[in-house]
């Protein structure tokens, strides 16, 4: 009995050690499962980390390249102010330099009226004493005359731009103006149509409103019966306006169609 049980402890031990082992290797494996998953993880995070290294570097560069190219925009920027600023001080001088050129025109105008006066005042001396000096005045003059003579073909050739912007602005005046009338007739036209349209609606529904009342007229209140065919034949036959309809005499409805101020025909509709 005792050897039994102890037999019995034995393979109970025995057991105790197999599930045991089998529940450690099974561990085991669980473990190295996991290490290797985790391996795994690591290799994952250790990608991710150095992509976003890149990442990092990348945009750095990248903010560099903005910083770079701020610093030229703002140096681009202080040029461009710098080039305004000599354009306005060259529109001032070019500003002065046309009044100066005006008072200059005015100037040789007046001169060359005063020379004028004087070669006038010349042709009329016969004296030989003033020839001489008059041939000097005109050899000093003949520079002055050419200048003002090519300050005269300014004016007039600027005079020729300005009458061709003026003719050009006017034909496009023109043009808006013939659009604008050809828009205002669209509109015009449009609104006759809409007019005419709407009246037409309103007489359909008067033409609606008359031919229902009449219908309703000529059926005989007791049988239903339809006098509108007798009325239309008549009416085709004689082909004369209807002017006024009604007056009761006897046991029918008797009708009188008058035209102009003549009775010239009486119907008795079916009545009963």
């Amino acid at each position: 009995m005792a050897g039994s049980d102890a037999r019995k402890q034995l393979l109970n031990l025995i057991n105790d050690f197999a599930s045991e082992k089998s529940h450690g290797e099974r561990r085991v494996v669980s473990l190295r499962k996991r290490i290797d998953e985790l391996g795994s993880e690591l290799e994952v995070a250790n990608a991710e980390l150095e992509e976003a290294k890149r990442a990092k570097e990348y945009t750095e560069q990248e903010i560099k390249g903005y910083e770079v190219e701020l610093a030229m925009n703002e140096a681009a920027i202080q040029t461009l102010e710098l080039r305004i600023s000599h354009t306005q001080e060259e529109i001032s001088a070019v500003g002065s330099e046309v009044e100066a050129l005006k008072n200059k025109q005015a100037a040789s105008r007046r001169f060359q009226e005063s020379i004028a006066g004087h070669i006038h005042e010349e042709e009329y001396s016969g004296s030989a004493e003033e020839e001489d000096p008059k041939v000097g005045k005109e050899e000093v003059t003949e520079g002055d005359l050419r200048e003002l003579e090519d300050m005269l073909a300014g004016v007039v050739s600027q005079a020729t731009k300005a009458e061709e912007e003026y003719e050009a602005e006017q034909n496009t005046q023109k043009q808006v103006q013939q659009a604008l009338s050809a828009c205002r007739r669209e509109v015009f036209l449009m609104e006759e149509t809409l007019k005419a349209t709407k009246e037409t609606s309103e007489l359909e529904q008067i033409c609606a409103t008359v031919g229902e009342t009449l219908q309703s007229r000529c059926v005989c209140p007791s049988c239903h019966f339809d006098n509108v065919e007798v009325l239309g034949g008549l009416i085709q036959s004689i082909r004369l306006p209807v002017l006024r309809i009604g007056q009761r005499q006897g046991d029918g409805q008797r009708t009188y169609f008058h035209y102009g101020n003549k009775r010239a025909v009486s119907l008795l509709f079916h009545t009963t």
